[in-house]
């Protein structure tokens, strides 16, 4: 079976970014098998899309990790900043992942 392909929009829907955004990661080399076809039109293949992904989740996952220290009342204030600082630009992964550990330490 042949790989799919995404245009620009439709990665765009999918992870919630901006047209633009997009656009960078191509041009950045973040997208490298990314295509123009014969009408000039973007095609990401689905397999980028998932490597993406996964390199962001694990990014994620190492910023993380940098809160996990003690429990400490000056972690969870850390975590609250972080919070805080990133509100439109922390990934949902990332953010349910900090809420939750603010949660189980019994902040809210």
């Amino acid at each position: 079976m042949s790989e799919q392909w995404l245009t620009i929009e439709d990665f765009s829907y999918e992870t919630g970014y901006s047209t633009y955004v997009v656009d960078r990661l191509i041009y950045t080399k973040e997208l490298p098998n990314a295509i123009q076809n014969r009408h000039r039109i973007w095609e990401i293949p689905e397999s980028d899309f998932k490597a993406y992904l996964d390199r962001k989740l694990e990014s994620n996952r190492k910023t993380y990790a940098q809160f996990r220290v003690n429990g400490t009342e000056g972690e969870l204030f850390k975590m609250r900043l972080f919070l805080n600082a990133h509100k439109d630009g922390i990934s949902g992964y990332l953010k349910q992942i900090i809420l939750e550990e603010m949660a189980r330490r019994g902040e809210e």
